[in-house]
């Protein structure tokens, strides 16, 4: 039923053992192609069953949400994009957008460009350098909620997505190469759980060598604090 001669995928960014040729539907996907995300795409904060935090999902959040997704995109393009073109590319819903868009720039978050192009006129809309701070404040701040968010149940989704694929196996090898997959795909991301630990220490390092420059102050000195903020991001960035 199988042809094992070269049958790989690429999982991760990295070649992997996976469902050989001609396996029953959807056996040539990964193990999790139903838009769950992988559990160790970025490293969680662990909470526990317990004291897990409420998530924040009132109307400001929400509007952060939106604010945070149109500053992602709007920071790919530094020349600016009109609101034609990311509702176009985006399918945003055209009347929310230029509400947000303008909500936006009222902020100063965004600014706007006027263009003539084959005689008619475009605005591009940019981001401002206070936009800017603001998507890094907004990344900050949802990185570890969205995290989390993804974490809720996970396990049991996992669990009921695997039950689902093993009422599809037609033979052994279907269930052999389905867990091999998921094996490799595991070790991909324990290689990259590896790397973040290793950029997270040295993050620590550089935050320790801060303080301790700090420590060494006998009053308040912003432009040494920014100069060894900047020495400590040049190393990193070297690293």
């Amino acid at each position: 039923m199988f042809n094992r001669e070269g049958n790989n995928f690429n999982f991760n960014d990295g070649p992997c053992r996976y469902m050989g040729q001609g396996a029953p539907k959807d056996h040539d996907k990964p193990p999790f192609y139903r838009g769950l995300p992988p559990p160790f795409g970025s490293l969680p904060p662990f909470p526990g069953p317990h004291n897990t935090p409420t998530l924040p999902m009132g109307r400001e959040a929400f509007q952060e949400i939106r604010d945070y997704m149109l500053l992602i995109i709007l920071s790919e393009y530094p020349e600016g994009i009109t609101g034609y073109q990311l509702q176009d590319m985006y399918k945003f819903p055209r009347g929310t957008l230029i509400r947000s868009l303008q909500d936006l720039e009222e902020k100063g978050y965004l600014k706007t460009r006027d263009e003539i192009l084959e005689g008619r006129a475009h605005k591009f809309y940019l981001m401002t350098e206070t936009g800017k701070r603001y998507l890094e404040e907004l990344k900050l701040k949802w990185v570890n909620i969205f995290v989390m968010m993804a974490e809720i149940n996970f396990s049991k989704g996992i669990s009921n997505i695997i039950c689902e694929k093993i009422e599809e196996f037609e033979a052994l090898d279907d269930a052999i190469d389905f867990f091999r997959g998921i094996r490799s795909w595991m070790k991909g991301m324990n290689q990259q759980i590896e790397k973040k630990m290793e950029h997270f220490k040295n993050s620590r390092e550089s935050i320790d060598k801060i303080i301790e420059d700090l420590e060494n102050m006998d009053v308040l000195n912003r432009e040494k604090i920014k100069q060894a903020v900047n020495e400590v991001l040049k190393k990193m960035e070297e690293r």
